[in-house]
């Protein structure tokens, strides 16, 4: 579990460095696995580079592309609407799809987190700070 704690870390660091989050697209659909840790859920995949993504691109997802998308719209869009679908978030997965399972709340604030410590200058869209968008997504994130 080491090392899929590390995994997880990495994504979160290197989402905020590098401004990307990567998953495995087939027409409109992304890669999910069934979770392991939350009853009758779904774990959507996201890799924080495109050669850890397409590593994953076998077996059911061979035909799969990685396909990237900017982190903001990864933090202020997906994370809240996957909580919303409740779907969990699955980080860095390895390529036996393995990995940690995430509450999408719980992601958004590990990313907030690392934001403030590189020290980043960033504003969510309809936000007066980052402040204030975190305070929102604890008040989804309650129940944690």
């Amino acid at each position: 579990m080491a090392d899929a704690q590390k995994a997880h870390d990495k994504f979160v660091t290197d989402v905020v460095r590098f401004k990307k989050v990567w998953g495995l697209k087939l027409e409109d659909n992304w890669a999910v696995s069934k979770s392991a840790d939350f009853e009758d859920a779904e774990v959507l995949l996201f890799w924080s580079d495109k050669a850890l993504a397409e590593a994953c691109a076998t077996d059911d997802w061979n035909d799969y592309k990685a396909e990237s998308m900017e982190t903001p719209e990864f933090l202020e869009d997906w994370l809240p609407g996957m909580c919303e679908e409740g779907i969990a978030a699955g980080a860095n997965w390895n390529t036996d799809l393995e990995g940690i399972e995430s509450h999408p709340i719980a992601l958004a604030l590990e990313i907030v987190n690392e934001i403030k410590e590189q020290n980043i200058k960033y504003t969510p869209k309809g936000f007066e700070s980052l402040s204030e968008f975190e305070a929102e997504l604890m008040e989804m994130g309650e129940d944690l």
